[in-house]
């Protein structure tokens, strides 16, 4: 292989590498606040829409204890635009705003919710796997 063909490999290699490392809208390969903070507002809806509709399918009573509030969908998008207000939460995962915000709504304290949040917080800097984070 000619050292010209090498040096279009390495950089193209390189240029692939790069860009997955440097798409900050997602978090553990899910889009995060980044992404959500573009999106219109009927698109927030039909995210949370989305959200939720997968959930049911995958295990409705989990979807059931992690997403379900007496909220409408769009008051639950607002939710989320509120929760991405603090610049420290857009790193998190949307499905776990979505779930923070149900939590918040079902009545959870600030003191478990600040907690909660922490906890995501410093797993999304240590790179760790995306765990049960949501619960105490």
């Amino acid at each position: 292989m000619t050292i010209m063909k090498r040096l279009v490999l390495v950089t193209v290699l390189a240029v692939g590498a790069w860009a997955q490392e440097t798409d900050t809208r997602r978090t553990w390969n899910v889009f995060n606040g980044r992404l959500w903070v573009t999106l219109s507002e009927p698109a927030k809806s039909a995210y949370v829409i989305g959200i939720w509709e997968g959930a049911l399918a995958i295990d409705d009573k989990r979807a059931i204890e992690d997403y379900n509030d007496k909220t409408t969908f769009d008051e639950t998008a607002r939710g989320i635009d509120l929760f991405y207000r603090e610049p420290a939460n857009m790193p998190v995962p949307v499905n776990i705003a979505m779930m923070l915000v149900t939590a918040k709504n079902n009545g959870a304290s600030a003191a478990d919710l600040d907690n909660r949040i922490t906890k995501i917080r410093r797993l999304i800097v240590q790179k760790d796997p995306p765990p049960e984070v949501t619960k105490n």
